[in-house]
């Protein structure tokens, strides 16, 4: 894929700030990941990777990971998203589309994330629609903020 300019705009790391999710059916606030969340989001041409992970998971009851209980992989699970792939960027739409190759949750895998993007200042605010976690459509944006 060709770099353009608004690629060169996304390149970076980026630390998540804020985020502002709502229920879409209900408008309630939600937390899909935790309350306690951490992330980093990395463009680098038209690669990405992503990261966001509840601090307040438990910890697994052993140091080997291959030892972990049902109980406990679920509870990592869903304190989380992890994914990586490729970008392509619909500037006219301000739509942002991470073709995902490798994921936490396989069924990313082959897909395609739709993001809608507008840039504040410094930050980088990604908004997102009737996206389906815990059951849960849940819309409304993250914002990030670049660190590299």
């Amino acid at each position: 894929m060709k770099v353009n300019n608004l690629l060169k705009r996304f390149a970076g790391c980026w630390k998540l700030v804020t985020t502002d999710l709502k229920n879409s059916k209900t408008n309630e606030t939600v937390h899909p990941w935790g309350k306690n969340i951490v992330g980093r989001l990395m463009y680098i041409e038209d690669k990405m990777s992503v990261i966001i992970t509840d601090l307040d998971r438990p910890k697994f009851s052993s140091v080997d990971p291959n030892a972990a209980t049902d109980s406990e992989y679920r509870k990592a699970m869903n304190g989380m998203i992890v994914y990586f792939g490729d970008v392509e960027i619909e500037e006219e739409n301000g739509i942002i589309k991470h073709h995902v190759i490798g994921s936490h949750f396989p069924n990313l895998e082959g897909g395609i994330s739709v993001r809608y993007f507008k840039f504040i200042g410094k930050d980088l605010v990604l908004s997102v629609k009737d996206l389906l976690i815990g059951g849960i459509e849940v819309s409304g944006s993250l914002t990030w903020e670049k660190e590299v």
